[in-house]
């Protein structure tokens, strides 16, 4: 991170492989937090660039981590910072944390017919927070589920 009116460096992540796209980084309301891939040190079974971590925004301090035996890709948040979302590892489905707990909720794959064995590469939630869609864009298939606490 990088103080824009000097272009000072103010801190640094640890540094992580990843063979899928650059990391989401997430911002939670108020921007004192954010979320993306945990760079942490990595173990056979801790592959930290499989997971997310919560970090303080003002010092890259790390203030806890959202672990999965499932791993965890592409996350994305709902628009009141509740709920954390990420496609699991191999894509074959989608696992859903209460970002204040830090706790999985449920991990699920869409259980239509002609959904079995394709990937999720694509979550978004409504702008409420209230609906959660999850796609496969290249076999065009959508599926929504209603978030009730």
């Amino acid at each position: 991170m990088y103080e824009l009116s000097n272009g000072q460096q103010l801190y640094e992540l640890p540094s992580f492989y990843s063979p899928h796209e650059p990391p989401n980084v997430l911002f939670l309301p108020g921007s004192r937090q954010f979320i993306t891939i945990w760079g942490g040190p990595s173990s056979k079974k801790l592959q930290p660039s499989r997971h997310l971590a919560l970090y303080d925004s003002r010092n890259g301090e790390r203030l806890g981590e959202f672990l999965s035996r499932y791993g965890a890709a592409q996350p994305e948040l709902s628009p009141d910072g509740r709920w954390l979302v990420a496609e699991t590892w191999h894509t074959l489905g989608f696992q859903l944390w209460d970002v204040e707990k830090r706790q999985p909720l449920f991990k699920l794959h869409p259980k239509m017919p002609r959904w079995r064995w394709l990937a999720v590469d694509l979550l978004r939630f409504s702008p409420n927070g209230k609906w959660l869609v999850a796609a496969n864009s290249k076999h065009g298939l959508l599926a929504a589920y209603e978030i009730n606490p």
